[in-house]
Order: structure tokens, then sequence, then C-alpha cells
């Protein structure tokens, strides 16, 4: 287990350099497409919405 939490804080550290050199960060990219797939499944439901009216 102590071997696992030390790979995973490497991790950790490698993936905060690159989100410095990269600017963006990946949360930011994340949460940018998280928003995107919500407005493409509201419009979705939009339209089933509109289709099962009468």
């Amino acid at each position: 287990q102590e071997q696992i939490i030390v790979f995973d804080s490497n991790i950790i550290k490698i993936t905060s350099k690159a989100k410095r050199k990269r600017g963006i960060s990946w949360a930011e990219k994340s949460n940018r497409l998280a928003q995107q797939v919500g407005r493409a499944r509201e419009a979705e439901r939009g339209a089933i919405g509109e289709l099962c009216q009468p």
C-alpha cells in the first residue's frame, strides 16, 4: 500500500508540473467538456420533450 501511495504522489507531482506548463489546466479542460456535454444533453432533452408533447 505504501508503494502505491508514493506512486500516486509522483503522478500528482508530474501532472501538476504539466498543468503549469500548459497554462490551461486539465481540470479546466474537463470542466469545459462537461459543460459542452451537458448542453448537448439539454438540447436532446428539449427535442425529445417537443416530440413527446401532443
